[in-house]
């Protein structure tokens, strides 16, 4: 390993769950995703910002369902 890599970490549906600089997937620098059900990510926890003050930050994305399938409502 070289400075600069990056370790994906996937999930038992073989869907990445986690990426960051360490072969720890519970790093304290991850970037980390969540999925519902049907596979679509929901959260992402961007632990790369965040310090000893400062939370990790979180986005959700919002789904919608029409007649050609999902939509991102927004994040």
């Amino acid at each position: 390993m070289k400075k600069g890599d990056t370790f994906l970490h996937c999930g038992v549906e073989g869907r990445i769950t986690a990426a960051n600089a360490s072969s720890d997937p519970a790093g304290a620098l991850a970037v980390s995703y969540t999925t519902n059900a049907l596979g679509q990510r929901v959260f992402k926890r961007d632990a790369r910002l965040s310090g000893s003050s400062t939370l990790a930050i979180t986005q959700q994305t919002v789904y919608a369902e029409d007649g050609t399938g999902s939509m991102v409502l927004g994040q």
